[in-house]
C-alpha cells in the first residue's frame, strides 16, 4: 500500500522454502520500469540477500530491506538493514523491539537519509539550512508526518539496549525446543539463509499437506502450545498477498486512477488471488509457533511435548 500511495506500482512474486523473497522470481519479474526491489525478512529469519543482491547488482537497481520482523537479525555477520541501499524497521507491538509504535531507517547514503527526514517530518526542516534554496533538485519536497512520540522514541531507545539479551532468550528457548522435538517422517523446518542470523522469534513446521496442518494447530492449541497459521485466524492476515482487494483490484483514492492509470494497461502487472501458487501453498502448510524469550527449560520442554504427541498421532 506505501509504494500505491507513493505512485509507483507494486509487483508481487512468490517466496521459497525460506518464506522469504525468492530470488529467481524476483529476477524474472524485473522489467525496464522496476525502480527498487523489497526483501522482507519474514518471521524473524533473513532473506537470501546474497542471491537478492546478485540480482539488484547486476540489474542496476537499488535494494530496500524490511527489517520489521527481524530486528536484531544477520545474514553472513551484517546486521539486517545494512545489506541493501536502506532498512526500514518497526517497533509495533508485533515486532521484536517493541516500543507501541513508529520505527527507524538506516543507510550509509547522506542524501537519502536527508530524504527520509524532510519525509517523515512535514518537509524540508531537517536540511542544514531549512530556509535557503535546495542544494540540489529534489532537496525540497512536500513531505509527510510520520514522527514518533517522545514517549515512544525513549522507550525503543531502552528496548534497542535490551536488543542482544532478548535475542539471546529468543534464541536459547527455540534451540531447546527444536533439540526436543522428535523426527516425524512428512515434517520439515523451515530453510534458514543463516541459522546464526535467525533472531528465533518463531519456529516453522512445514506438514505434508494443507489438511494435516489444520488439524495439527487444532490439536497443538488444544496441547498449550502457541502454534498458528493461516487457518486460524479470525481476521484477514494483511501479510499475504491475496488479502490485498486494494492491490489485485487496483483501486484508488481518487478517480484519476493514479497510480494504475500511469501505465499501458498492457505494462501492469497481473494480478490475481492465485498468482503465487508456491507461496499459497507453503503457507498451507507451516505451522508456526511463537517463541517468546522468557521462556524457561520447563515451558520449552513442555510445548516441545504437546508437538510431540500431536505430531505422534498424526504422522506416526
Amino acid at each position: 500500500a506505501t509504494v500505491a500511495s507513493s505512485n509507483a506500482i507494486p509487483v508481487i512474486v512468490d517466496i521459497d522454502d525460506t518464506l522469504c523473497l525468492d530470488p529467481d522470481a524476483v529476477e524474472n519479474a524485473i522489467t525496464k520500469r522496476t525502480k527498487a526491489i523489497v526483501p522482507v525478512h519474514m518471521r524473524g529469519a533473513p532473506a537470501q540477500m546474497d542471491a537478492i543482491m546478485d540480482v539488484a547488482n547486476k540489474k542496476g537497481i537499488p535494494v530496500v530491506e524490511d527489517v520489521a520482523q527481524a530486528g536484531g537479525g544477520c545474514f553472513e555477520g551484517k546486521r539486517l538493514g545494512s545489506i541493501g541501499m536502506m532498512g526500514c524497521f518497526s517497533f509495533d507491538y508485533y515486532k521484536v523491539i517493541v516500543s507501541g509504535e513508529g520505527g527507524f531507517l538506516t543507510t550509509d547514503d547522506q542524501w537519502l537519509y536527508t530524504r527520509a527526514q524532510s519525509w517523515h517530518d512535514c518537509a524540508a526542516c531537517w536540511r542544514p539550512d531549512r530556509f535557503a534554496k535546495e542544494r540540489r533538485e529534489g532537496e525540497l519536497f512536500c513531505g509527510e508526518n510520520y514522527r514518533m512520540s517522545e514517549l515512544e522514541g525513549a522507550v525503543a531507545l531502552a528496548q534497542i539496549r535490551k536488543a542482544d539479551a532478548m535475542l539471546a532468550g529468543y534464541r536459547r528457548a527455540k534451540k531447546r525446543i527444536k533439540e526436543t522435538i522428535e523426527d516425524f517422517p512428512g515434517m520439515e523446518y523451515r530453510r534458514l539463509t543463516d541459522p546464526e542470523g535467525d533472531t528465533a522469534i518463531c519456529l516453522v513446521m512445514l506438514l505434508p499437506d494443507a489438511e494435516t496442518t489444520r488439524k495439527a494447530i487444532e490439536a497443538m492449541k488444544a496441547e498449550g502450545v502457541p502454534v498458528g497459521g493461516i487457518y486460524d485466524s479470525k481476521v484477514r492476515d494483511w501479510h499475504i498477498y491475496k488479502y490485498w482487494e486494494h492491490i489485485i483490484d487496483k483501486k484508488t483514492v481518487a478517480p484519476d486512477g493514479l497510480p494504475w492509470s500511469a501505465v499501458p494497461a498492457e505494462e501492469l502487472p497481473a494480478y490475481s488471488r492465485q498468482m503465487c501458487p508456491r507461496t499459497l501453498d507453503l503457507l498451507s502448510r507451516a505451522a508456526m509457533l511463537d517463541i517468546n524469550y522468557n521462556f524457561n527449560d520447563e515451558d520449552c520442554e513442555a510445548i516441545a511435548t504437546g508437538i510431540n504427541k500431536v505430531l505422534r498421532s498424526l504422522l506416526g
